[in-house]
């Protein structure tokens, strides 16, 4: 929005997500001020400021043909086939589910924020899903070199007066997920990582002390650990979740969030984080491949750092239930976690040492 006040102050709000792709206009919170200009000056910034939203926008949402972007990252002409376009190469492998935000990378499901769409009889991505998703998959050192490994916040939700989700038998989500946070804690600390959590115990903590205490500690990524709970008795299976990029909607949502939020920071390396969690949790866990999903949950929107929300089985199904209900599976569960958690963190080193 552009307006103009009574004397002859230009003022500029352009969305905050704007901001990167518009260093030439002095920002903060998304406003600039301009002041005392003559017309042909204040037409000029008026329509630069426009031009700056518009191109942000048209970078987000630029469509590019498969062939192309499979030409771009070394992969051979994409097959098509009656209901998906497949990549493959020595290295990696991508399916496309025509007309879908579903995209099964090396085995594992991830959610586009736009997904594969035709477009005058070609299919292709749009650029958003290509900054956030496809690039950092494929070129991770890119990403991971700019942000940190050292420090892993574990948070364990509800707790306390908050039990969760609840199962028939009585089974409370917060003592479940508790239970998981300290084996995972115990098997990463055995790897030589720096863990805390934001509750060791049964306690009431809101959602944005949890995000506030990632930050006090300078925590370098976030996992917050749940449990599901569905109305449909038959959901099964284990979800990962990270922030939809701006302007896009969550994977269950139909209506998109144009603000950008903190959380936001880290679209790249977040996919990067919620594949490597989510594959090491449903190689252990045997679990249905639920996807790395979307949503703007308060600890992804306001996290400080990386961060991914995983649902480790369904407490209203009454397998996944009993499942959870074992200390044995609640232990593979753990495993499952610290191995995407190594993972990533070796990944993330290993980015650093390259750079060098």
């Amino acid at each position: 929005m552009v307006r103009l006040c009574d004397e002859g102050t230009l003022i500029v709000k352009v969305d905050a997500g704007f901001e990167q792709t518009a260093p030439w206009l002095i920002w903060w919170r998304g406003y600039a001020r301009i002041c005392n200009m003559c017309a042909f000056p204040r037409l000029t910034v008026i329509v630069l400021a426009l031009l700056a939203g518009n191109n942000a926008w048209s970078d987000a949402t630029r469509f590019e043909s498969l062939e192309r972007v499979a030409s771009r990252y070394g992969f051979p002409v994409p097959i098509v086939d009656e209901d998906s376009i497949r990549f493959r190469s020595r290295y990696s492998s991508l399916m496309f589910k025509r007309d879908s935000r579903m995209l099964v990378y090396d085995g594992v499901l991830v959610w586009l924020n736009k997904g594969v769409h035709k477009r005058k009889n070609r299919w292709g991505l749009i650029g958003e899903d290509l900054r956030t998703v496809i690039n950092p998959l494929l070129r991770r050192n890119e990403v991971l070199r700019k942000v940190g490994y050292l420090r892993v916040m574990l948070d364990p939700g509800h707790g306390g007066e908050d039990g969760g989700a609840l199962s028939a038998r009585g089974l409370q989500e917060k003592r479940v997920v508790l239970d998981i946070a300290r084996r995972t804690r115990r098997k990463l600390e055995a790897a030589g990582v720096l863990v805390n959590l934001t509750r060791y115990t049964d306690g009431f903590l809101e959602l944005h002390d949890r995000c506030r205490e990632a930050r006090r500690w300078r925590a370098d990524l976030l996992i917050s650990i749940h449990a599901n709970a569905s109305g449909n008795p038959a959901a099964a299976g284990v979800e990962t979740y990270i922030m939809p990029a701006p302007g896009f909607r969550s994977t269950g949502s139909t209506r998109p969030d144009q603000r950008r939020y903190e959380g936001n920071r880290f679209d790249e390396a977040n996919v990067i984080l919620g594949y490597f969690v989510h594959k090491g949790l449903v190689a252990n866990s045997g679990g249905a491949d639920r996807g790395v999903k979307r949503a703007r949950f308060l600890v992804l929107k306001d996290s400080p750092c990386p961060a991914a929300l995983v649902e480790c089985g369904f407490l209203s199904n009454a397998q996944d239930a009993e499942s959870l209900a074992s200390r044995r599976h609640r232990d593979v569960v753990a495993r499952g976690l610290t191995q995407g958690i190594l993972t990533y963190v070796s990944r993330v080193r290993t980015a650093h040492t390259a750079a060098r």
